[in-house]
């Protein structure tokens, strides 16, 4: 289609001296967040002068087409038009930049769209970010396109780079998401200390939802600002998990060593300055690397991001290309989806400007592209819809999976490269096992597995969860299950062998339920029956994960996952994600009481709310007699 190019050069700068010292002073201010829309409307006016271009202006794509490093750090992105406003997030226009390369571009590969969301979260040393609800936003987004065959989608809980290394050359990706901390820091900086820019979100009626913002930088480095690295030699780091729990910080001359060879098409840089282009310290940059080594389409983030409008961002573009937008008109999107990161009931708070400083995130997503007016994909294609993933019980999850996110990455592993095939996961009530299994089984599920869901207790029995197995279309009817029910066992070993020729997931929840309380045999005998023949064989496609109070005696060859209660982190966050906003210091008790059960969170919740120490205790305890009963059950 047609497109605008505009071409700056160094002779255009030259009537503009002070640009310079404004965008030095933009990005200590976006450090402090306390950019103000006069002084981004000051910068964007001043670009568009610089451009020297007609102000009529049809609409169209437009181009900004440098190869120049000190031209490239202008943030083209917030230019602003006197007639139009911010082209950057201008329903009729997009805005892209584009730099020569060796590099030939390939023809767009052929659908389905496949996607990697990869997270990494240290659990030292770093702000605590909602990856969670990215990734179950990003995946409820795109759900609709998964089911048409349109999409495939995995989002690992592995933040480690080895596993990054192996998943990129594993499988073709067209889209990669990696979602993180970035940081630019000077080689004789240590990587010891993290601090969150002040500043937050707060719900006008006095319950507040606070967020962590992506910036991750060395205290001395941060506290001395952007100059402390500036005049050293600096690079950027984009920082993935070690196997400690630590964070690993991998160079972006390393990140884009990795991507030769494979077939991505796109990689989106979803962390704090992945895309700062300055001209004092050019190569301290996470993207540039990556158009160099020729990946054809970079977006990264030219300064701090607050944490939701990184995932807002991440949801928008991923939606706009399974729906076959183009990656400028999808980067386009995202911005403008980032102008509105409020809920009605919040304000700003601690802003050390009068402008809320969420509404000047919208220019940092900066689109590198070879050919920004290209689909990822040729979309010509027949898609294959997916069958139902998952047949049997609809098990209730909570709708965010918050922490456990060793647990995920470690028995994640195991169960997926076959260590481990079956798992029992032990531990007392309210402490999240049916959550962490139904974890596992959606990875699984993103991988190819198909899910039997059977929860002990609800009204459809094990047989006829096995039948829905064998034919999910086929509905079967309690009175009908009983009149099969003698025909039925002589065949399970058949059934079985059918079902164990695909790569199924068996997640069997709360099964204590079955246990007869004088031996603790199962009362469910297909289920029994089941378990035993399982038992016998070699099945490398099945997978089984129970989840259970007590101990199973018929099942002790399992690997049995004693879960602890969760650490105060993983508690405190999923406190916040129910609403229950209380300040820090009142956490950690409400943490040492209920022990970290998430049951007691739910009982806590029915009652009203009160921030007075003395009532809350009084609440604490009558929860904790509550929860020792239901512990009893």
């Amino acid at each position: 289609m047609s497109h605008f190019v505009i071409k700056p050069t160094l002779d255009n700068l030259a009537a503009y001296p002070l640009i310079y010292d404004q965008v030095r002073q933009l990005s200590q201010h976006y450090l402090r967040h306390c950019v103000t829309l006069d002084e981004l409307k000051t910068i964007g006016l001043a670009l568009w002068q610089l451009l020297k271009q007609d102000a009529t202006l049809t609409p169209q794509p437009l181009i900004i087409e440098c190869d120049d490093k000190t031209v490239l750090g202008l943030p083209w992105e917030c230019v602003y038009h006197p007639e139009l406003g911010f082209l950057g997030k201008h329903p009729d226009y997009t805005l892209s930049r584009r730099v020569s390369s060796d590099q030939a571009l390939a023809r767009p590969p052929t659908g389905p769209l496949n996607i990697v969301l990869f997270t990494a979260q240290p659990e030292k040393n770093t702000a605590r970010l909602d990856l969670e609800i990215e990734q179950h936003t990003v995946r409820e987004v795109l759900q609709p396109f998964i089911n048409a065959g349109k999409v495939q989608f995995y989002a690992p809980h592995d933040g480690r780079f080895n596993t990054f290394v192996e998943l990129l050359h594993r499988q073709s990706w067209h889209l990669v998401l990696l979602s993180g901390h970035g940081i630019i820091k000077a080689e004789e900086q240590s990587f010891t200390h993290s601090e969150t820019i002040k500043g937050g979100f707060q719900a006008a009626n006095r319950s507040e939802l606070k967020t962590v913002h992506k910036l991750k930088r060395p205290l001395a480095a941060f506290k001395a600002g952007p100059q402390a690295v500036i005049h050293s030699e600096a690079a950027a780091y984009f920082v993935f998990e070690s196997e400690e729990g630590e964070g690993e910080l991998i160079s972006a001359q390393t990140l884009a060593d990795v991507f030769k060879g494979t077939t991505v098409q796109c990689v989106v840089m979803a962390a704090c300055q992945s895309a700062h282009f300055s001209a004092d310290n050019p190569e301290a940059n996470l993207i540039m690397p990556l158009v160099q080594a020729g990946i054809p389409h970079l977006i990264g983030m030219r300064e701090p991001l607050i944490d939701r409008a990184g995932s807002v961002f991440v949801r928008t573009l991923c939606k706009a290309l399974a729906q076959q937008a183009r990656i400028d008109d999808a980067v386009q999107q995202g911005r403008r989806a980032m102008t509105q990161l409020l809920a009605g009931n919040e304000v700003w708070h601690n802003a050390q400007s009068a402008d809320d400083p969420s509404l000047v995130q919208w220019c940092l997503p900066t689109l590198v592209s070879q050919a920004p007016t290209e689909a990822l994909v040729n979309w010509d294609f027949s898609p294959q819809a997916h069958p139902p993933t998952q047949v049997g019980s609809q098990i209730a999850l909570p709708k965010v999976f918050i922490g456990r996110r060793r647990e995920l990455r470690t028995l994640g592993e195991a169960l997926y490269t076959g260590t481990i095939q079956r798992l029992v996961i032990q531990g007392k009530g309210g402490l999240g096992k049916t959550a962490l299994a139904g974890q596992l089984a959606i990875t699984l599920a993103e991988q190819g597995y198909r899910i039997l869901a059977y929860q002990a207790g609800n009204p459809q029995n094990f047989q006829s969860t096995l039948k829905q197995a064998l034919n999910p279309l086929s509905a079967f009817e309690e009175e009908r299950d009983k009149t099969e029910s003698a025909a039925f066992g002589p065949d399970l070993e058949t059934h079985l062998k059918t079902i164990c020729q695909q790569k199924w997931v068996f997640w069997l929840d709360n099964l204590e339920r079955l246990q007869n309380p004088d031996d603790g045999s199962f009362t469910d005998k297909t289920l029994q029956n089941t378990l035993d023949i399982l038992s016998q064989w070699e099945s490398p496609q099945l997978r089984i994960l129970v989840t259970t109070r007590r101990a199973i005696p018929q099942i002790t060859d399992y690997p049995n996952y004693l879960l602890n209660r969760p650490n105060f982190s993983d508690f405190s966050r999923h406190l916040e994600n129910q609403g229950l906003h209380y300040p820090l210091p009142e956490r950690l008790p409400i943490y040492q009481i209920l022990s970290g059960n998430f049951k007691g969170i739910q009982l806590l919740q029915s009652l009203s709310p009160s921030q007075d120490a003395t009532i809350l205790k009084k609440q604490l305890i009558l929860v904790r007699r509550y929860l020792q009963a239901y512990l009893r059950l």
